[in-house]
């Protein structure tokens, strides 16, 4: 029962952001810099974390275990 809520929760505000009215058509949308500069720099943290924590996981993999 609990499931079958949060569907309706959650449905009821992703639904309409997919959906398109049938006559309206899609407008070509100018370039936004500034968000693919932030995707860019997002993912280059996220690569740049995941190495990071791999080379300094096995020195401190001792301390924290105790």
């Amino acid at each position: 029962m609990n499931t079958v809520a949060s569907l309706f929760y959650y449905l009821r505000w992703i639904a309409p952001a997919f959906r398109r009215p049938a006559d309206d058509k899609p407008k070509p949308g100018r370039p936004r810099p500034f968000a693919a500069a932030a995707a860019v720099l997002a993912a280059g943290c996220v690569l740049a974390l995941g190495v990071g924590l791999g080379a300094v996981a096995p020195l401190v993999e001792g301390t924290l275990a105790r």
